[in-house]
């Protein structure tokens, strides 16, 4: 993954980032072709931020309320009768999320974040599975930071996403 923030004032930023994957694994129908399938999943995001500053300091803790668009492509090979689907998520989204220096250096922080989806779109093809009235997408993560200079740090995060539709 890949993100990017604009800070255009201590309150206001933009933000950008980008995950790519790619997933291998058995095909779940029986039957089909081929028997081993190789999937890639796509994260795309573009959003607004608004910094709460809990101190007079911007590298001080802080929570930033998000909104913005996302997009989730799960993109698969063509499969002998269709096992799997390429499916694309997408609408706008709402988030929180909060960090805080753990070191008096401000050199590592922790955080966590919860992005929720305000009505989410799903498409998929070559096949549709149904009539899909009911998407639902949440997302949470935990993450740490190092600073590794004043405008880039390396971050390690765990994910957590919820990508739901009833037919």
């Amino acid at each position: 993954g890949l993100s990017g923030e604009l800070w255009l004032n201590p309150t206001w930023a933009v933000r950008a980032e980008i995950d790519q994957g790619i997933i291998a694994g058995n095909n779940p129908l029986a039957g089909s072709s081929p028997e081993h399938l190789d999937l890639s999943v796509t994260r795309y995001m573009l959003a607004f931020g608004y910094n709460i500053l809990l101190q007079e300091d911007f590298f001080g803790p802080k929570i930033q309320l998000r909104g913005g668009f996302s997009q989730y492509k799960l993109t698969g090979q063509d499969t002998t009768p269709t096992s799997i689907t390429n499916t694309a998520y997408s609408g706008m989204m709402i988030g929180v999320s909060g960090s805080l220096p753990i070191t008096d250096k401000k050199d590592w922080y922790m955080g966590a974040g919860t992005t929720l989806f305000l009505m989410p779109r799903m498409q998929e093809n070559p096949v549709s599975s149904g009539a899909s009235n009911e998407n639902q997408i949440n997302t949470f993560n935990i993450f740490a930071e190092k600073k590794l200079n004043e405008n880039l740090r390396a971050v390690g995060s765990l994910d957590v996403s919820l990508y739901q539709t009833n037919f």
